[in-house]
């Protein structure tokens, strides 16, 4: 397990100037030093999180309200060099629940979260973006 409580604690009280331009960034740069991913992203609709894509699977979720990345162990290689201030955590699966912080720090954190979450929230990458997307 993993805790991101201290990380999403620091995170929202981190005065970096963040949104949809800074998350953009992030994904191209990952997009130029990988061909072969696909953007899943609605910006129109509201989508907080950019979604990269390495055939069929997310390989990478960006926030583009708070400067955290979620990065598969390999590609979190592929931002090596960036230079953009974004936390990356990197996981070795988006869909394994061995992550967790407490509900406060991520209400915090992402604002959009429901307010009913387990004490202590535990949760996968993907859980995480389908809670706060």
């Amino acid at each position: 397990m993993k805790d991101l409580t201290d990380l999403f604690e620091r995170l929202s009280r981190s005065d970096v100037a963040w949104g949809r331009e800074s998350a953009a960034t992030v994904a191209l740069y990952a997009i130029a030093t990988h061909r072969g991913l696909n953007t899943d992203w609605d910006p129109r609709a509201g989508e907080t999180w950019i979604r990269l894509l390495d055939g069929g699977s997310v390989v990478l979720l960006v926030s583009t309200t708070a400067p955290i990345a979620f990065s598969l162990a390999p590609t979190a290689l592929l931002l090596d060099g960036l230079d953009v201030p974004v936390e990356i955590v990197s996981v070795e699966s988006m869909h394994s629940a061995h992550l967790f912080a407490s509900p406060a720090t991520v209400a915090s954190l992402f604002p959009q979260v429901q307010p009913d979450l387990p004490n202590p929230y535990v949760f996968s990458v993907l859980d995480l973006w389908y809670d706060t997307v």
